[in-house]
């Protein structure tokens, strides 16, 4: 076979085409390929990129809100506290006397003063009787006996004692003096 014989070929011919076809096709494939490549590579470059800045917003979301949580939790801690301070000043205020007790006070105060300048006789016997009731307070302020009576928390209306009736007996001698006067 020639040449000129295998250029005659017919089959000859068309595997050449087909080859030539062929080897296009490769090479536009791997062209195309190539391309796809550095496509997907400069994407997964700007996807790690925005990945990168994501994480780093997100971190940065995460300290804010724990700068907000501790800031809130210190809030919340001032808020106990005075809440438990405004607690102790309003059982403080409680214990206090109120203005009525205390015009009450005034009151009695004042009817003392004018029952000694009208009565002679009240001035000592009030002093004497003040006296002995400060001493009976000091005296019951000591001991085991004055934390029972505390605890029991003794009647208004004083105990009938010798001294008691004494004293009474004197107030009423002094007033029947006076009447008599």
């Amino acid at each position: 076979m020639n040449w000129e014989e295998l250029l005659m070929n017919h089959f000859l011919w068309g595997l050449a085409i087909g080859l030539l076809l062929w080897l296009i096709t490769i090479l536009k494939h791997s062209a195309v390929k190539r391309r796809l490549i550095k496509q997907n590579n400069i994407k997964t470059v700007g996807l790690k990129n925005e990945m990168t800045k994501l994480k780093e917003h997100l971190q940065t979301q995460l300290e804010i809100e724990a700068e907000k949580k501790e800031m809130e939790r210190d809030k919340i801690e001032d808020l106990k506290t005075k809440n438990e301070n405004l607690r102790t000043t309003i059982q403080t205020l409680k214990q206090k006397p109120k203005r009525e007790e205390i015009i009450l006070l005034q009151v009695y105060d004042r009817a003392v003063h004018i029952m000694l300048e009208r009565a002679p006789g009240f001035g000592p016997t009030w002093e004497n009787t003040l006296k002995d009731a400060k001493e009976e307070i000091d005296k019951a302020n000591k001991g085991i006996v004055p934390f029972i009576k505390r605890v029991i928390h003794p009647s208004a209306h004083p105990v009938l004692t010798s001294k008691n009736i004494k004293q009474a007996k004197q107030l009423m001698s002094n007033d029947s003096e006076w009447s008599n006067s």
